[in-house]
């Protein structure tokens, strides 16, 4: 079953495309049955007869699911239809920050600012290549760009 706007999963339809990576593509779309928007993450049908990836792919949204954070969006629910595994969650609004830096270039302070990730009680500011620790200057791994959400709405209902 292709995926395009238009399509129908459940109460659930697709609007548009978001993104794709490599453990699936996040969709727009409308929940039908409460008239909200919705994000939906899809397993590729490719890599969902692999009970491994499957696997993975229900955990991550178990795990997100059982979390309550205001960086975390939170999951209404998991489902399969017609043989495409997917999870339903909240769409938060916003650019992925390598668009942003693309389209833009570098960011103010201001804005440099709001691209802060709390982790572990320690304030890390994204920064090409490497996150540093504002606090004993210690080197961690990056979230690639695209994977970094610069959200401009300021609120997600839970």
């Amino acid at each position: 079953m292709a995926v395009i706007p238009g399509t129908r999963l459940g109460p659930y339809e697709i609007t548009a495309l978001l993104g794709a990576g490599g453990m699936g593509e996040v969709y727009r779309a409308t929940d039908t049955n409460l008239k909200r928007q919705v994000a939906i993450k899809l397993l590729p049908p490719e890599l969902a007869f692999r009970s491994d990836i499957k696997s993975r792919f229900l955990r991550e949204a178990e795990t997100a699911a059982q979390l309550s954070h205001p960086n975390i969006v939170p999951i209404y629910t998991v489902d399969e239809l017609e043989q495409l595994v997917f999870f339903v969650m909240a769409y938060v609004s916003g650019d992925n920050l390598a668009k942003r830096l693309h389209e833009r270039g570098v960011l103010t302070t201001e804005e440099t600012r709001k691209v802060l990730v709390r982790a572990g009680g320690r304030v890390r500011v994204v920064v090409p290549g490497e996150q540093q620790g504002a606090d004993k200057g210690e080197k961690v791994a990056a979230p690639k760009e695209k994977d970094q959400q610069v959200v401009t709405s300021k609120t997600i209902k839970h």
